[in-house]
């Protein structure tokens, strides 16, 4: 699309389905590492012991795409992209308004051109 097709998102005040992806993985991750939610993926994710951050993620090595595709590591690695500050919030709410915040600066730099199966 040209830029008058990514202002549109920002003119109505929504996200390229891309960016509501993220938005919805972030919040499942924010529930697992900081509300300690659904334990069955808990030790898919492990803390970096030096980690610039307390709350970054190791990510698992990679073997092939396959394990490019897996949760346990887009789960890690788009957790480790969100600012930490955001990372660090308290509550599941004050989480999406500021992680919803930062995705809509970034719709300007980004274009919604995706092949749909890069959902299913």
């Amino acid at each position: 699309g040209s830029h008058g097709d990514l202002s549109m998102y920002s003119r109505l005040h929504v996200l390229p389905l891309r960016f509501l992806f993220q938005l919805r993985g972030a919040l499942f991750m924010f529930k697992i590492i900081r509300l300690r939610g659904y334990t069955m993926f808990r030790d898919y994710f492990a803390a970096g012991s030096r980690s610039r951050c307390a709350f970054d993620l190791i990510l698992p090595v990679i073997h092939s795409e396959r394990c490019r595709k897996s949760f346990r590591y887009w789960g890690a690695k788009l957790w480790n992209s969100i600012p930490s500050k955001i990372r660090a919030v308290a509550t599941i709410k004050q989480f999406e308004t500021l992680y919803e915040s930062y995705l809509e600066t970034r719709i300007p730099s980004h274009t919604d051109a995706y092949d749909l199966y890069d959902f299913i």
